[in-house]
């Protein structure tokens, strides 16, 4: 009398059960008996040539996947391995100004002119150089992609209603003082986020010379972005917390 043989078990043993854009998986049976042979399915259907005990799954054939063991008593199946791939529609960086900024996503580092910038890891980055930026972002899964965008210096300069700026000390240890004249009196909104574009601060200010202490303080170190609007005109300039 031939003994019944447990059902195989599948298990991962390269890769991830979401794959990132052009990765593979590799999928392992439990060892076979003797006289038992393997035969693997995705989606419940059989993969034709997937008899050995190893499945390497692409990128673009992701699915459920299963894997019997034919022989002597017939055939057992093993319960089904999800593999799925991610699949992420093209994103740009788009510009406004001097400030750049991508989507959401789990992790960013901006690169300009193939060099990483130091501390610019959030999803907004002001650009006060021309060159070639790059945001290079990371997802939930773990997938890395890239973009890039060329600026012009002449597509960072101030609005024409800004006669003189200033910032200092910047980088700062803590307090630092915005000072601004404008050609006319005009209404000013003033708003600071950290790299996560949360907002810590938001003031109006009203006057042709205009001059604001903020206190970064209570703060932990990195960049800040502070927003500057004039009426319609606005522009960010970041602010570096030691």
């Amino acid at each position: 009398m031939l003994n019944a043989i447990a059902p195989p078990e599948i298990a991962l043993v390269a890769g991830q059960p979401i794959l990132c854009p052009g990765a593979t998986a590799t999928l392992r049976a439990t060892a076979a008996p003797a006289g038992y042979s393997y035969q693997w399915y995705r989606d419940g259907l059989p993969l034709s040539g997937a008899n050995s005990q190893e499945y390497l799954v692409p990128f673009d054939a992701t699915g459920a996947f299963s894997v019997a063991l034919e022989g002597p008593c017939g055939e057992v199946f093993s319960t089904a391995f999800l593999v799925d791939a991610e699949l992420i529609g093209p994103f740009e960086i788009s510009q406004n100004a001097d400030t750049l900024s991508v989507g959401p996503w789990s992790s960013y580092q901006w690169f300009l002119n193939g060099l990483p910038i130091p501390g610019a890891t959030g999803p907004i980055y002001v650009a006060e150089e021309s060159g070639l930026y790059e945001c290079q972002v990371q997802s939930d899964n773990g997938c890395l992609y890239a973009v890039k965008l060329q600026v012009v210096a002449s597509q960072t300069k101030m609005p024409a209603s800004v006669q003189a700026f200033s910032l200092s000390p910047n980088p700062t240890g803590g307090l630092f003082v915005l000072r601004m004249q404008l050609q006319q009196s005009a209404d000013v909104l003033l708003s600071l986020t950290d790299g996560a574009q949360r907002e810590i601060f938001r003031q109006n200010l009203q006057g042709r010379q205009i001059e604001k202490t903020i206190d970064l303080s209570g703060l932990p170190a990195g960049m800040y972005l502070l927003r500057v609007q004039i009426g319609s005109e606005v522009f960010t300039r970041k602010v570096i917390k030691r």
